[in-house]
């Protein structure tokens, strides 16, 4: 289930602030705290968020401790398993479809990248196909 709000009219500067607000909602639930920074770029064909200050305190202990691999594996894993449900929230203000979602955690740089490239076509439900 998404957590954005779906008013589809606004400008991509309105639907990037509100796709950053609902993902780093999103990221406090599902890591225990958000990035304290996120930026949102809404394109013709794609959006990407760029979340940075995002490591979790468990998260940085890991990097320290010289493991940024078992850091970034766990994270992946929930982004993986969450995919939907992020892909929903950029579903929700665009109105478009998300083709899939591609992202990374980089430790070393303590950032995520988000890329979910949109479909073409309508949002099914706009055309009364849902």
């Amino acid at each position: 289930m998404s957590q954005a709000p779906g008013p589809r009219s606004e400008g991509r500067g309105e639907q990037g602030a509100l796709i950053s607000n609902a993902v780093v909602a999103f990221y406090s639930e599902h890591f225990g705290r958000g990035p304290t920074k996120a930026r949102t770029h809404v394109l013709e064909d794609a959006v990407v968020c760029l979340l940075q200050d995002v490591a979790t305190p468990q998260e940085r202990e890991l990097i320290d401790a010289n493991r940024p691999d078992v850091a970034r594996d766990g994270r992946e894993v929930i982004r993986r398993n969450r995919a939907d449900d992020l892909a929903g929230i950029v579903e929700d203000v665009t109105g478009r479809r998300v083709v899939c979602m591609l992202g990374d955690f980089r430790p070393e740089h303590n950032m995520v990248a988000l890329v979910f490239p949109l479909s073409s076509e309508p949002d099914a439900a706009e055309n009364g196909q849902i």
